[in-house]
């Protein structure tokens, strides 16, 4: 009940802010991934750097969101959900990082995961963290500025980049 109460009361404080008059999308981002990585502490939660730090033979990416998003764009060398957990046999040993939009879907299928005893971490900001920092994002194979969005009052986009929503 408190998870749901903290989801709709930050939904309702986002649908107040006007995201193309924010000064900095940046903080915002930061500040809402800093909220979920307290709301969701029973989990480890990877910033964007460290996971940058990581020896990508040693860990899966996983893209949680829906397939509509990953259309939009998604983080080169993720797989899909559904691509994982058809091939979680192959994966066993390695880092799970998940990523969703900005932390929330994915903090709850890491919690799932660490009940299954895999090593899975949430990807502090999500890719909208990682398009703050400026790193590539893909659409079917070819870099891409763009990135799935809930709605217009969540679009906190960086400068340069549009976010969609469909």
């Amino acid at each position: 009940m408190k998870r749901t109460i903290f989801i709709l009361s930050l939904l309702l404080f986002q649908s107040c802010l006007k995201p193309e008059e924010a000064q900095n999308k940046f903080q915002i981002v930061s500040s809402m991934g800093a909220t979920l990585e307290k709301q969701y502490s029973a989990i480890p939660h990877i910033s964007v750097e460290d996971f940058q730090a990581l020896d990508k033979d040693s860990l899966i990416l996983v893209d949680n969101r829906s397939t509509p998003e990953i259309e939009i764009s998604y983080i080169p060398n993720s797989v899909t959900k559904e691509v994982f957990e058809e091939n979680l046999p192959n994966y066993h040993g390695k880092k799970i990082i998940v990523y969703s939009t900005i932390g929330n879907r994915s903090s709850k299928y890491v919690h799932i995961l660490k009940d299954k005893n895999i090593d899975a971490y949430n990807l502090k900001e999500g890719i909208l963290g990682w398009a703050h920092r400026k790193l590539p994002l893909l659409s079917s194979g070819k870099e891409t500025k763009r990135v799935h969005v809930y709605t217009d009052a969540w679009n906190f986009t960086p400068e340069g980049y549009e976010g969609v929503y469909k």
